[in-house]
């Protein structure tokens, strides 16, 4: 394999890169070629917006959705027609037909251009339709065109509602299970070390190394819980656009306080690695943590 510097692309295939940052504050990563094809990732970091409308006589775009939701709006027989477009969607346009994008906050989409030269038209009657649309008038203009599509929109944000619930009291459930088993069995260790011959303290070693490892497996559910739960709420905030999802996140990052999961993650980690080491001592046979251990009182005869 021998890679091409971006000067031979330019000088002997014709293609380039392009990088802008654009007034609506999309960005928009290009590789553009001679005769006009061309890729475009298209990030839309801030507040949703709308695009520029424009129409080709011969070049086809062809939309593929990655992240959060794009409606595209075609001007067919003087009116807009408007269809909204999920993750894993690709959606191509038809010559001569005008047409805007409209991306949500934080959306990704991916554009290649192909079919003929970059014939790029503005058009400024369906420009003049659409920027007065907000996303609230988006989906309602869609509902009434396309109402299967903004349907699914619906119940896709339920559904991972749901999900998003199900997880936030799992994240209380689960470390709240875990202290009741884990700190009774602490208890009960505690209650039989107070009893057992030291000749038998390997066992509770045995018993500790256990606890340790509940303690374990009950911090590692709860950094997955977290890890899902963030990932579905960063899900939840590219459909619902400027939304309290992307409210909420704004707010985290602006004043960071350790949540409760972290918390307990921290705690039950701690714990044990605590249990494992003090069972680790048992099972060498430490004299001075043996020396807590006394013999049963023998009863005379």
């Amino acid at each position: 394999m021998t890679k091409l510097s971006d000067q031979e692309a330019r000088e002997q295939f014709g293609a380039a890169t392009d990088h802008e940052r654009m007034p609506n504050g999309e960005v928009r990563l290009r590789l553009k070629a001679a005769d006009g094809s061309g890729y475009i990732k298209t990030v839309q970091p801030g507040v949703g917006a709308w695009q520029k409308s424009h129409l080709h006589s011969v070049l086809v775009e062809t939309y593929v959705v990655q992240k959060g939701w794009m409606a595209l709006v075609e001007l067919a027989e003087d009116e807009p027609k408007v269809t909204i477009h999920l993750p894993g969607d690709v959606i191509s346009t038809r010559p001569s037909v005008a047409h805007n994008v409209y991306l949500t906050a934080n959306a990704v989409i991916h554009t290649v251009k192909q079919g003929g030269a970059d014939d790029w038209m503005a058009c400024e009657r369906l420009d003049a339709l659409v920027s007065s649309w907000d996303e609230g008038e988006t989906r309602a203009r869609s509902q009434r065109s396309a109402g299967q599509t903004i349907l699914a929109v619906e119940h896709k944000y339920a559904a991972y509602a749901s999900i998003y619930n199900h997880l936030d009291n799992l994240i209380w459930l689960v470390p709240g299970f875990v202290l009741t088993v884990g700190l009774s069995g602490f208890g009960l260790i505690l209650e039989l070390a107070a009893r057992t011959p030291r000749e038998t303290a390997q066992m509770l070693g045995g018993l500790l190394l256990a606890l340790g490892v509940f303690f374990f497996l009950g911090g590692y559910s709860v950094m997955r819980l977290r890890h899902h739960h963030t990932l579905m709420g960063d899900e939840l905030r590219a459909i619902e656009g400027d939304g309290y999802f992307t409210r909420r996140t704004k707010t985290l990052r602006s004043q960071y306080l350790p949540s409760a999961p972290h918390l307990f993650m921290v705690m039950f980690f701690f714990m044990s690695g605590a249990l494992l080491f003090v069972s680790l001592l048992l099972f060498a046979a430490w004299g001075p943590l043996l020396n807590l251990f006394t013999p049963l009182p023998q009863t005379g005869q």
